[in-house]
């Protein structure tokens, strides 16, 4: 890898903004493709480390998941307007507990168990609060970032711990954790620009080389959360360059 290409790479790490990301990402991978040896032996692997921020990561999941009315996951309604769950604010973060790879998703949450009676709520179990889910990220078929939610924590407004009956724990854990196994992130809009824009813009050779390297695209299957986003290694196999046609009466010859 040129010293260039590896300066690239390095700002994808370090990025924080994803359309930039998208940008160096192309940048990278087009540096390896043409700045490749004309006599090089065998096909490199280009590994392209980015950076996805927990904010990108928030927005595409409200866009996803919060799209009921003021910005709220609509999780469950019962047979009246006394039975609901629902979530809102939701901020993803490094989790201090679990393996490297563990994130951590804060959700103010709302409660009602009860059962309507003209314009009052009888027997009501209410509670509000935030949730904290502790999850790790995998890499699903099509380049799909997606997240496996397990470990719940209950906590009011002031971040104390605090307990739920086990009806309403339950309601919690089943509907909430099944909406954020829904939950993806699609990785292959980084390097797709890449594709449309080399049709245009180099000799065919050179951009059937480019369609190949990103139809090998895959990511490492090791996946780091640090503390401003989830890191991702992204591969890409970059074709062998074929080596010049001789000229007959060349030195050499």
């Amino acid at each position: 890898m040129t010293r260039d290409l590896r300066k690239l790479t390095m700002r994808a790490l370090q990025n924080r903004n994803h359309r930039q990301v998208r940008r160096l990402i192309i940048a990278a991978a087009a540096g390896a493709i043409f700045l490749a040896r004309p006599d090089a032996a065998r096909a490199a692997q280009l590994r392209i480390p980015i950076t996805i921020d927990y904010v990108v990561l928030r927005e595409a999941l409200k866009r996803q998941v919060y799209t009921a009315p003021g910005g709220r996951a609509q999780l469950w309604n019962g047979a009246d307007d006394c039975q609901f769950l629902y979530a809102e604010n939701p901020e993803f973060s490094r989790a201090t507990a679990g393996g490297p790879a563990t994130v951590k998703l804060e959700t103010a949450s709302q409660l009602s168990l009860g059962l309507a009676m003209g314009s009052q709520c009888l027997n009501a179990i209410q509670w509000s609060g935030i949730v904290e889910a502790l999850g790790v990220p995998y890499i699903a078929p099509g380049l799909q970032l997606k997240f496996r939610f397990t470990d719940l924590n209950l906590y009011d407004s002031a971040h104390q711990k605090t307990e739920l009956v086990s009806q309403g724990f339950d309601l919690i854990k089943s509907y909430l954790i099944a909406r954020l196994g829904e939950f993806s992130y699609d990785l292959k809009p980084s390097v797709e620009r890449l594709d449309a824009m080399v049709s245009n813009s180099v000799a065919p050779e050179a951009a059937a080389r480019v369609h190949a390297a990103i139809e090998s695209l895959t990511a490492e299957p090791d996946i780091v959360a640090l503390d401003d986003g989830i890191r991702v290694t992204l591969v890409m196999t970059v074709p062998d360059v074929p080596a010049p046609p001789a000229i007959p009466g060349s030195p050499g010859r």
